[in-house]
């Protein structure tokens, strides 16, 4: 069966490693937090928290994005890759948000209620907050739900969605006795269900392929956050938000909220200037270190092999080649230019900080002895040397210095690796859609509540997040989605890595950190990998 064409889904993430964004915190735990001098303890959230009535009401506060967004709908498979998630966060909420462990809580400001209610078929009921609004007054309803739903499914090709993963195991969405009420039947279990449960759009936005594809293009979606977008200067690259009017919940501390978009080198020198509040640093250099926050990440690179041709079908090839590289130099490469903690992703699956991972990390060590002696036994010696192409796609320092060392360190072992630059708008077409490499170096995000959302970057062999040439066995995976408790959950997700790691399809090298520099005083938002601002209560401590 011919291959469908690769999306240009996985080409924003081949070119850099991604930094994680700036993401907040809530106020409602009162447990003592590190300064903002200090990296997060538990290596996922490193911001200052405060009550609410710590944090002083007006201000502006600065921030960095790395680019424009080309739309402002993140759903919009041109939303991939870019900062318009962690731009729109302000002005957008969903009924459940991530924890600082990569967990779920219900959004009390969203909604009443969000349980299971059948276990088989899985069914969600949901009761929304009946006082939120979207910001021209229109309720959020059952209604928001249902057309969120249909446009994102994937059935109609219409709408061109940046993933229908999730979306598309939904059976059906069934209005409840009345319009704030919900629930969600999947046809498949799925761990990370909460993620599917909200109301992303208005039906009035969701209901129109045309407005949801080239609508909110060059203006910001409806807001259902407490603040909304009142200016987009393209020409400086500056976005403005101000408080909802109609936002029910506890009223914004801050007055204004503004985005300054530009580089990373640029972000630090503009902060440096007293120009910025909220900067995503590429380097620690030139900043005091006491403004310096930094967390383990959300971003892990890795090495995938093409098993479908050529010398890597051999497993065995594989591990040798798993096993010639240096994951702990490669983790102290990205983390020494920001002056932080390196760390080895030692699971396809979850990342350190996230609930589970100590369950399920496979960490590993370097034997360039062995990895030579698995490659003797395939036929590979210093006459007859493994030769291994990695194609690069252009425009990203960092990934270029991961290819060389990469090269460098399999060469111990005696595999020859041929590097060779592609321009990033060639990549997809001459790199992803022949499946035309040996090796390939880019990185992932979390799999959050569980590795669901990894799924489709193994199998089937028609996905077009899998680039590994062949498909994973489904079995280990649907025990995962079988499981009926947490604990049986954990067990097959720990079996599940330990088959994906003897495979040596994917390996994992470095996480990625998250480094901020943050102005004295900026609460409740910063360096987090997966924890999500509370933005009414984001601002400058009352006493600064």
């Amino acid at each position: 069966m011919p291959r469908p064409p690769r999306t240009a889904l996985l080409l924003p993430l081949l070119l850099a490693l991604v930094l994680a964004g700036c993401t907040g915190g809530s106020d409602r735990d009162a447990r003592p937090r590190p300064s903002a001098s200090a990296e997060a303890r538990d290596g996922t959230t490193a911001w200052v928290r405060a009550d609410s009535s710590d944090v002083r009401r007006g201000g502006t506060l600065r921030i960095g994005l790395g680019s424009l967004p080309a739309t402002f709908n993140p759903l919009h498979a041109d939303a991939v890759g870019t900062d318009v998630e962690r731009l729109v966060g302000p002005t957008t909420g969903q009924v459940v948000r991530i924890t600082e462990d990569g967990g779920w809580e219900v959004d009390p400001d969203h909604a009443r209620r969000v349980e299971v209610v059948a276990d088989d078929p899985l069914t969600i009921a949901v009761r929304l907050n009946p006082e939120a609004v979207w910001d021209d007054g229109t309720p959020v309803t059952a209604a928001d739900m249902v057309a969120t739903w249909r446009a994102l499914r994937g059935t109609d090709e219409r709408y061109d969605v940046a993933s229908s993963d999730g979306w598309d195991a939904i059976a059906d969405v069934r209005p409840g006795r009345d319009r704030f009420g919900y629930t969600v039947r999947f046809a498949e279990r799925r761990g990370d269900w909460p993620l599917y449960v909200s109301p992303r759009l208005p039906a009035q936005v969701a209901s129109s392929p045309r407005a949801f594809d080239r609508t909110f293009r060059d203006r910001p979606l409806p807001s259902n956050g407490p603040f909304v977008t009142r200016e987009l200067d393209e020409d400086t690259g500056t976005i403005t938000q101000e408080p909802n009017p109609r936002w029910w919940g506890d009223p914004p501390r801050l007055r204004r909220i503004v985005w300054r978009v530009a580089e990373p080198s640029v972000q630090a020198e503009a902060f440096a200037a007293g120009e910025l509040d909220v900067a995503t640093l590429d380097t620690d250099r030139d900043v005091p270190a006491a403004q310096v926050q930094r967390t383990s990440g959300s971003q892990w690179s890795h090495l995938t092999m093409n098993a479908g041709r050529g010398p890597l079908r051999d497993v065995a090839v594989r591990r040798a080649v798993a096993l010639a590289l240096d994951r702990d130099a490669l983790a102290r490469d990205v983390a020494a230019p920001v002056g932080a903690e390196p760390r080895t992703a030692a699971s396809l699956l979850g990342l350190p900080g996230q609930r589970g991972y100590e369950a399920v990390a496979r960490p590993t060590t370097r034997d360039v002895d062995r990895a030579r002696r698995l490659l003797a036994q395939a036929g590979y010696t210093e006459a007859r040397p493994l030769r291994l192409s990695l194609p690069v796609a252009g425009g990203s320092d960092a990934l270029a210095a991961r290819a060389r060392a990469i090269r460098s360190q399999l060469a111990e072992a005696g595999v020859a690796v041929r590097l060779r630059t592609v321009a990033p708008g060639d990549f997809a077409a001459r790199v992803l859609v022949p499946l035309d490499f040996d090796l390939l170096t880019f990185s992932w995000g979390p799999s959050l509540l569980g590795p669901d959302a990894a799924r489709d970057r193994f199998l089937p062999i028609t996905s077009p997040a899998n680039v590994t040439g062949v498909a994973s066995p489904a079995a280990p995976w649907d025990a995962v989605r079988d499981a009926r408790s947490t604990r049986a959950r954990t067990a097959a997700t720990a079996r599940l890595e330990t088959a994906l790691r003897r495979e040596a399809v994917v390996v994992p090298l470095a996480v990625t950190p998250s480094v901020l520099a943050v102005r004295p005083g900026v609460v409740n938002v910063g360096a987090a990998s997966f924890e999500q601002p509370r933005w009414a209560t984001v601002g400058f401590r009352a006493d600064d």
